[in-house]
């Protein structure tokens, strides 16, 4: 297999997730017990505990004032564009744990599966321990740092460097529980958040009956840093969801994936806006918004107007949501690494899965201690957005994906256009056979664009007796709005006529008149040839009738649909570009710079362009069954240029250290993932 078909193979979709081997090498599969309610209740854990004691209070004290109460929702909204999107995917590929890797697999390649699904893994390793940073600071604080002091004295005194113990103990404890089975676990989870959602109610109730409005009329109203400041605040209140993802690793321990992962993740973005919202109206009614403290806003603010009692509820809740976060972050991580594990492009030694408790239980116990030894040792603040990147990157690919499956028939790799197009423009590229069974298209070895069924559908509409090569009875090749179309009228042969905006299973069986706007070509031996069954005459016409030039914009379409992949691998390069521009020559635009100006407006209108252009190219149409994203492909393009800006918009630092990272999992991938 050649280097190129190796890294772009695809796994099938229609392929059922194959059993896991245990060491006794019998089949094991994972344990499908969890309920919609369970998936909600683990998307919403996995951002409120971050969103609600740490996000909120930064948005409110420090980027939009009571104004980050529209930066949560907007921040929202683009979520949930994200979010309708894996929705969709986890529609088609159900019963799977590989997330935005196995989507990927499935639409894209392996290699871009395998970039994505290592992109996941330091995703949630370094979520799970700053999580659990998180948790152990808030715990020394609500303790006045004894805890942490008297820990310290003890590391000092045997020469150690300082160890955040209580983060290391978090991640392990989360550990042996998601080793325990995935019904405990997620019980566990449900109880957490039950505890979380009941402190968010006092929180709520408590600030609007000791709080005042004055707080929103002085100090500078409702939009104290203006409507930039309302913008500023977006990115920050975005990353307040990121964690809703890790739903789409659980299909294969979910009851009914198709209906529970889509509606899970849309569900859960809509409760996290409402209860974001809600924090951020309670804070800034509470007290001025110049007058709380970031950090520790939600857990401070009762103890700064006078009932430092409340502060112990908030406390009880902060422990609890920072815990749910950081279950979160880990629950998905031993999915991914068993699903890339089962697939080889990681050490098989990961894809295990317990026959007993049916775990990962490798995969888990790694996950767990990697996660404590960087809570413990390791300075997380330099490793931070290497979330943010591994997130970014796999929401991109998702609306990558996405716009595969609508312009792409994943059964035969082949677009809408192709399904209905057995050779474009030009004419002289065209030519016929006469085989022992039957007329056919001639066509490479390589080309997918006829299968044997459309051969099949000649023959069996065919009322021509055959005979031999010599005959002078011939092929009709008929050009219906640039597409390829072959059927049988007035007795001659010709393919079954279809539908250029069908399906590929879609069939007409009407064989009316030909339409004024086709072009009719009779074919017949070549000009010298020999009758044998394998000469391949060339088509010839002898009746060219047009009555009507075809658009230009269908030609355009028609050769777009047949390298789809291509086509919008391009769209997204220019999109990189433009927020690139945007993002990290903003002020070389304040300046007016000439050159920038002209760069951006050609990448806009290049884009724009790409942009129409794809409106109008037939997708493939599918069953209802399952969730569809609205209003593709305009959402999705969308969608795109949100992520996209955010990715380009982190640091240089960061894009170092994620192309270190890449070139670690390209190393494993080309030694290990690809023998």
């Amino acid at each position: 297999m050649g280097v190129l078909q190796c890294v772009t193979r695809k796994r099938p979709l229609g392929k059922s997730v194959p059993s896991a081997q245990n060491d006794a090498g019998k089949g094991v599969e994972m344990e499908k017990c969890l309920t919609t309610l369970d998936l909600v209740s683990l998307g919403v854990g996995s951002c409120c505990g971050a969103g609600m004691y740490l996000t909120a209070g930064i948005i409110a004290a420090q980027k939009a004032g009571p104004g980050g109460i529209l930066s949560i929702v907007l921040a929202g909204l683009g979520s949930v564009l994200t979010g309708v999107h894996y929705a969709e995917l986890a529609g088609i590929c159900p019963h799977t744990s590989g997330s935005a890797y196995m989507y990927t697999y499935v639409t894209v390649g392996e290699l871009s599966a395998f970039v994505i699904g290592w992109g996941l893994i330091v995703e949630y390793v370094i979520g799970t321990a700053a999580a659990s940073v998180a948790l152990s600071e808030t715990f020394h604080s609500i303790t006045e740092h004894t805890i942490s002091n008297f820990i310290h004295t003890c590391t000092s005194a045997v020469g150690l460097p300082s160890i955040d113990v209580i983060a290391a103990l978090v991640c392990l404890l989360l550990m042996w529980l998601l080793a325990t089975g995935v019904k405990m676990s997620a019980r566990f989870n449900n109880i957490l958040n039950c505890i979380n959602f009941i402190i968010w109610a006092i929180f709520v109730g408590a600030s609007l009956y000791l709080g005042s409005s004055s707080n929103w009329s002085e100090h500078g109203g409702f939009l104290p840093f203006g409507p930039l400041g309302v913008l500023s605040a977006i990115p920050t209140a975005f990353y307040a969801f990121i964690g809703f993802d890790g739903l789409s690793t659980t299909g294969a321990e979910c009851i009914s994936p198709i209906k529970s992962i889509p509606v899970s993740i849309v569900l859960s973005i809509f409760i996290n806006i409402v209860i974001f919202v809600m924090v951020v109206m309670g804070l800034t009614f509470s007290l001025p918004y110049n007058s709380l403290p970031a950090d520790t806003a939600m857990l401070d603010v009762f103890a700064i107007i006078g009932y430092p009692v409340l502060k112990y509820f908030m406390a009880v809740g902060a422990v609890s949501g920072l815990f749910a976060a950081t279950f979160g972050s880990l629950f998905p991580l031993p999915r991914v690494l068993q699903a890339m594990a089962q697939d080889g492009l990681i050490f098989r030694y990961f894809a295990t899965v317990c026959p007993k408790r049916h775990t990962a239980l490798r995969a888990t116990i790694v996950s767990g201690l990697v996660a404590a030894f960087l809570a413990a040792f390791i300075n997380l603040s330099l490793l931070i957005e290497l979330v943010l990147i591994g997130t970014l990157v796999a929401y991109v690919i998702v609306t990558y994906s996405t716009l595969i499956v609508r312009y792409v028939d994943l059964q035969t790799g082949r677009s809408n256009q192709q399904s209905s197009v057995s050779h474009p423009i030009p004419l002289n590229l065209l030519s016929v056979r006469e085989g022992v069974n039957g007329v056919g298209l001639k066509r490479k070895a390589s080309d997918t664009n006829i299968n044997s069924s459309d051969m099949k559908d000649c023959e069996n509409h065919t009322n021509v007796s055959r005979q031999s090569s010599s005959h002078s009875d011939s092929c009709i090749m008929v050009y219906e709005n640039g597409v390829v179309n072959s059927g049988f009228h007035d007795g001659e042969t010709h393919c079954t006529r279809r539908d250029s905006s069908s399906s590929l299973s879609k069939r007409h069986d009407e064989t009316g008149d030909l339409q004024e706007n086709t072009y009719v070509f009779k074919v017949g031996p070549e000009k010298g040839s020999q009758s044998s069954p394998y000469n391949s005459p060339v088509i010839k016409p002898t009746a060219v009738k047009k009555k009507k030039c075809l658009s230009d914009l269908c030609c355009v379409t028609v050769y777009l649909g047949q390298n789809m992949y291509i086509y919008l691998l391009l769209m997204y390069i220019t999109l990189f570009l433009i927020s690139g521009t945007l993002s990290n020559c903003y002020s070389q635009l304040e300046k007016r710079n000439l050159a920038v100006i002209i760069i951006l407006i050609l990448l806009t209108v290049m884009f724009t362009v790409m942009a129409v252009i794809l409106m109008f190219i037939p997708q493939v149409k599918r069953s209802r069954e399952g969730f569809h994203a609205p209003l593709v492909p305009l959402t999705t393009v969308f969608t795109a240029g949100i992520n996209i800006y955010l990715m380009t918009s982190l640091h240089w630092m960061t894009w170092i250290l994620f192309s270190l990272w890449m070139t670690i999992g390209l190393l494993i991938y080309i030694f290990y993932g690809t023998m």
